[in-house]
């Protein structure tokens, strides 16, 4: 190898390729069209070798005439219009033509691994289509095609683009490698067609203040090429995620809860003596621990232990009742501004029999304590993070879970 020269052959370009596949028929008087040249530039894939093996296959196979059906079936490719149909089911989320398109296929005997790869190819240029100006330097495409796939690309949102071609390419080898790849093809495009649009978060925001449900209905809208998104994965705020639930205040039996904003009066904030004296210390050191206190709806102090009970079943601050490591902080600032120990003990009285949650005393035989205590932290961040709180009052919810990532 040391004498040896190297020189290091690069693909040639499509345009170039078909420039000279046009130069070719020109001479030899062989009609194709540009539109079938540039198919087959494409499946040569930057080898002008390889186009010109096949085109010298069209012309054996067609003659001096050589139509764009021909290129298409000799070539193995799936027709442009079969692309753009089953395109435009996928943005109509219409299941019942996604099974019946696929039905079609079948009988027609189209090869359905050909297929997915085209589709991919399609998605891609839609992609190109809506963020390029000049789509045409990249695609080479007819203009008429161009026109299509930019009117097309207006029924998506760039991160569906994103996220349909991401899911197909997953979905890619198992209908290669499928004994019945057809299975496989109507539960991907099955999956792609009730895929939820995504709506940037700010315009959601704007719609649920001004009362109107629009974004929220999943429906497919005007595509986007910015702004974050809030879909099916929840809401995204690097580096932490938080989920919400909206609700509806007083809706009954539709699934939401009511936000703690919307619930009864804050019943002990005015108290006072000690309990007034202990909340306030929290007020201080800890506000988010303060709400638990001021949340109660009936707090006591009796012999040393604070007793909090809790009405509401399931929402957040049972969640924070069971992580014993609040308890504890409520304690050590009952401590600081009593200056003796005291207790707490916090349930929920909508259930009988439910285990009271306490203090370091429980800790110290809770396994799971620095857990529970790294994720309170956690909880505090999520809570103090300014996007999130406009974010949950916007959408007149709360916090339920909290997960870093």
């Amino acid at each position: 190898l040391s004498r040896c020269q190297h020189y290091p052959l690069g693909r040639i370009s499509q345009a170039e390729i078909t420039g000279q596949l046009r130069r070719i028929v020109d001479a030899e008087k062989v009609s194709v069209s540009d539109d079938g040249l540039s198919m087959v530039a494409i499946a040569a894939d930057g080898s002008l070798r390889d186009a010109q093996s096949l085109l010298d296959k069209l012309i054996a196979f067609g003659g001096d005439q050589v139509d764009d059906e021909t290129v298409v079936s000799l070539l193995g490719m799936v027709d442009r219009e079969l692309l753009f149909g089953a395109t435009e089911l996928i943005a109509q989320q219409d299941l019942a033509g996604v099974l019946g398109f696929v039905n079609r296929m079948v009988e027609q005997g189209i090869d359905l691994h050909q297929f997915t790869l085209d589709l991919l190819g399609h998605l891609r240029a839609l992609l190109v289509a809506a963020t390029v100006e000049q789509a045409g330097d990249i695609l080479h495409l007819p203009a008429a095609d161009l026109a299509r796939l930019r009117e097309q690309a207006k029924l998506f949102e760039i991160d569906d683009l994103d996220r349909g071609f991401a899911l197909l390419s997953a979905s890619e080898y198992r209908i290669k490698q499928s004994e019945v790849p057809r299975y496989q093809l109507e539960m991907v495009l099955s999956r792609l067609a009730r895929m939820p649009r995504l709506e940037p978060i700010e315009e959601l925001i704007s719609q649920l203040r001004s009362g109107s449900s629009g974004g929220a209905s999943g429906g497919s809208s005007p595509r986007r090429t910015g702004g974050r998104s809030a879909g099916e994965d929840g809401v995204s705020s690097a580096p932490r995620r938080h989920e919400t639930l909206p609700s509806t205040p007083g809706a009954d039996g539709d699934g939401a809860e009511p936000s703690p904003a919307a619930a009864s009066p804050v019943k002990s904030s005015a108290v006072g003596g000690e309990v007034g004296q202990i909340l306030e210390r929290l007020r201080q050191e800890k506000p988010l621990i303060a709400q638990i206190i001021e949340r109660a709806d009936a707090t006591e102090l009796r012999d040393d232990t604070l007793f909090l009970t809790f009405k509401e079943a399931g929402g957040m601050f049972e969640a924070r009742l069971s992580d014993r490591s609040a308890l504890g902080t409520i304690e050590e600032a009952a401590e600081a501004a009593l200056g003796r120990k005291i207790r707490v003990v916090a349930t929920v009285d909508d259930e009988a029999g439910r285990e009271p949650a306490s203090g370091p005393a429980a800790q110290a035989s809770d396994p799971e304590g620095p857990a529970r205590r790294q994720r309170d932290e956690l909880w505090e961040r999520a809570e103090g993070e300014p996007m999130v709180k406009h974010f949950v009052e916007a959408l007149r919810g709360k916090l339920t879970d909290v997960e870093e990532i």
